[in-house]
């Protein structure tokens, strides 16, 4: 199954945009991530709509 993002890839939840996520692993379409502050807190899990790639601002 082709997936949008790759592991280790930051990207950040639709309604919670401050919020940097790395993709620790994609099973079936469903997406585990770590929180970039706390790393050692447990996995959050999305659906790929749900989650969005992070972008980084240029000035």
């Amino acid at each position: 199954m082709e997936t949008k993002y790759k592991k280790g890839e930051v990207v950040y939840e639709r309604t919670r945009p401050s919020q940097k996520l790395y993709i620790s692993r994609c099973v079936s379409g469903i997406y585990y991530c770590k929180v970039e502050e706390d790393t050692k807190r447990k996995e959050l899990v999305y659906f790929e709509r749900d989650i969005l790639p992070y972008m980084e601002k240029s000035n």
